[in-house]
């Protein structure tokens, strides 16, 4: 339950569900430097947290990835959260076995 809540807490600081800036994207034109940077913040914190709850990982390979992932997830990629199987989402794919 809380992994949702942060996901929509996420979701909500970027603000990435109304206008879209082309077709499929769900990236609006309201994404700014501050708004992927807050979420950036709360990815960080909770990269911390399960670290210290789970007493294992690494955190280097998690942390250094954060804001190249936000910038992606939240103004490049097209996708729709809602509909995973959308055939035209763009896929990524990372190759950093640690950033795991």
């Amino acid at each position: 339950m809380a992994r949702i809540d942060q996901q929509q807490n996420a979701s909500s600081i970027v603000n990435a569900r109304s206008t879209r800036r082309n077709p499929g994207n769900m990236v609006t034109d309201s994404v700014t430097v501050d708004n992927l940077q807050s979420v950036a913040k709360q990815v960080r914190r909770n990269i911390i947290r399960m670290l210290t709850k789970s007493q294992s990982g690494h955190p280097g390979g998690s942390l250094s990835a954060v804001e190249l992932l936000v910038s992606l997830y939240f103004s490049i990629l097209r996708h729709r959260p809602e509909n995973p199987e959308w055939p035209d989402r763009d896929r990524f794919i990372l190759s950093k076995g640690h950033a795991t």
